[in-house]
């Protein structure tokens, strides 16, 4: 069975929204490969997106990490 963990995933622009996300390494690498682009044209309120590095146990500990962080 392969090793799966909880990650904070961000989205932000004007304001920022959070959420969590299971994922196995693999699932992990091809995420952050596909957020990890090179911006071509920019929008002026595009915002962008993001997965923390930091991997949780338990959806909870990542959902409480989350409002350690704000």
């Amino acid at each position: 069975m392969e090793n799966r963990k909880w990650y904070i995933v961000r989205q932000h622009a004007e304001g920022c929204t959070y959420g969590v996300v299971e994922l196995t390494d693999a699932e992990l690498e091809v995420a952050k490969k596909l957020l990890d682009y090179e911006v071509v044209v920019e929008g002026s309120w595009s915002g962008g997106f993001g997965i923390d590095d930091t991997p949780y146990d338990t959806e909870e500990q990542a959902r409480d990490a989350i409002f350690l962080m704000i």
